[in-house]
């Protein structure tokens, strides 16, 4: 995907290299602004970091990347240099809740979630993470709370159809109660119309 140019002399995303880890964060490395992307096994953007310059930090001419572990290492053409990035306390917690997830660990990836949150409440991927955590415990209504604030409409529509199918299953006695009501009103209110009418054609 990469970013979008903006203005007439602005580069377009090059990528040049892709690194894939054990649990399908695959980091994406574009040459033209010395940006790294981040993405899920779903393809959900996790983050984007780095950046072309002549300050101490910045790429030359990145060339490729690779994980190392919990480290992405990335080489430089021009400098020929290797850049490691360590993981921040945020990224620690953002792909902790991915590896749980992909894994299978649904109360860790939810207990990451929560941690990425504290430390940046904007980020919208923790709270679809929450409300899948929730889907599948068959809590609904708090599931439709976290996919809202995470701005995922599919996943929302999903949780609002279970929670309606719950809603009438746990209400049918009285919902057929008062259909029963309303059919009996509606017999009634006809038998005493045509009655009526009957009465007086006499």
């Amino acid at each position: 995907r990469g970013d979008v140019a903006k203005g007439m002399n602005a580069p377009e995303s090059s990528f040049v290299d892709v690194a894939v880890n054990e649990y399908g964060i695959y980091a994406v490395l574009d040459q033209a602004k010395g940006r790294i992307f981040l993405y899920d096994f779903d393809g959900n953007l996790i983050n984007i970091f780095g950046q072309n310059g002549n300050v101490a930090g910045h790429f030359k001419q990145p060339g490729a990347i690779a994980w190392a572990e919990d480290k992405l290492l990335v080489t430089d053409r021009t400098l020929n240099q290797v850049f490691v990035f360590e993981m921040t306390d945020f990224g620690r917690a953002a792909l902790g809740a991915t590896e749980h997830y992909y894994y299978g660990n649904w109360a860790q990836s939810a207990d990451y979630a929560k941690e990425a949150l504290r430390l940046n409440a904007n980020y919208d991927l923790a709270y679809v993470n929450l409300g899948k955590y929730y889907l599948m415990k068959d809590d609904y209504s708090t599931a439709m709370y976290y996919f809202r604030l995470g701005n995922d409409r599919s996943f929302y529509s999903k949780a609002f159809n279970g929670y309606r199918s719950q809603w009438i299953e746990s209400h049918f006695s009285v919902i057929i109660t008062v259909l029963g009501v309303l059919i009996f009103a509606l017999i009634y209110s006809e038998m005493k119309y045509h009655r009526g009418r009957g009465q007086s054609g006499s």
